[in-house]
């Protein structure tokens, strides 16, 4: 039996995002991962890979989470500014110990020279090279360090998040195609099972937050006037929402007909409709840190 998803498990909420709590979030996304490798015999190397990064957020998050913070006041989101946007002088101690653990566990099952040159690779990088990755660009880091780093960031991020109760004040307008908290593009859209039927939110790739952007709006751009849906056969409830005046794109995934679907993992076990969409002529707008390319 699969672990209890969608955005109706428990968490925390607001009118506009929800945060799954982490746990929960973990569990779900591992349990997917195996069940989509299962079905998907080409990919099932790397889903289980990135089923063990996950397990290994979860193990760590439960032995060592993030200290709670010094002060309890509300997070203030405001759509415009993003309060957990990374920045020059960010924390680091956190996250480093945390990778640290993650390339040891992960030592055995690397070949010996990659895990030497990974270690060697991570333990090099700098402030720059972190903020270049959480802005989706991986020159500093290479594809094979990306998602590991990733993975330890995330979970920072992820707890940061959830750290203090959120005062959200909505603002007509604004900007929704980035996370209002930290900042980060989207993984992929959902539309919302009940209690939320038919709601459309994005799923940040940082910080594990969902907020509300409404249907019929292009995530990226925000126009309405081009876009179109699109899906292949092989994958069952997920579409992607096109845009012709950015010409961008952004998966959704049906929940409120699938519970089970995962935005990480269906959006990584879908490269189809990924190669799909590039033939149109369309860019992917959402990021999934185990798809970082050098292009």
């Amino acid at each position: 039996m699969e672990a209890a998803g969608g955005l109706a498990s428990p968490g925390r909420q607001t009118s506009s995002i929800i945060q799954m709590e982490l746990p929960t979030l973990y569990a779900w996304r591992g349990q997917r991962l195996r069940a989509l490798a299962a079905g998907k015999k080409a990919m099932a190397a790397y889903l289980l890979f990135a089923a063990g990064l996950v397990d290994w957020q979860r193990a760590w998050l439960e032995k060592e989470p993030l200290p709670p913070p010094d002060s309890p006041a509300p997070l203030a989101v405001d759509w415009q500014n993003r309060p957990l946007a990374p920045t020059s002088g960010m924390e680091t101690g956190y996250w480093r110990a945390a990778l640290d653990d993650l390339l040891a566990s992960c030592a055995d099952k690397l070949a010996a020279n990659r895990a030497a040159n990974l270690t060697k690779k991570i333990a090099a990088i700098d402030e720059a090279a972190v903020l270049a990755l959480l802005a989706g660009d991986i020159t500093l880091t290479g594809t094979d360090g990306a998602p590991f780093l990733w993975a330890a960031l995330s979970l920072y991020w992820a707890q940061w998040a959830r750290a203090r109760p959120l005062a959200v004040r909505e603002l007509v307008g604004a900007a929704r195609d980035l996370c209002p908290l930290c900042g980060a593009a989207p993984v992929a859209a959902v539309v919302a099972a009940h209690p939320h039927d038919g709601l459309r939110y994005l799923r940040c790739s940082l910080c594990e937050s969902d907020w509300r952007l409404v249907r019929a709006q292009c995530s990226a751009c925000g126009q309405s006037g081009k876009l179109r849906y699109w899906s292949v056969d092989e994958e069952k409830g997920i579409h992607s929402e096109s845009c012709g005046d950015c010409m961008s794109h952004l998966k959704i995934l049906e929940q409120n007909n699938n519970p089970g679907l995962e935005p990480l993992a269906d959006d990584l076990a879908s490269l189809s409709l990924d190669a799909f969409m590039e033939e149109q002529g369309f860019a992917r707008s959402g990021l999934n840190p185990f798809l970082f390319s050098e292009h």
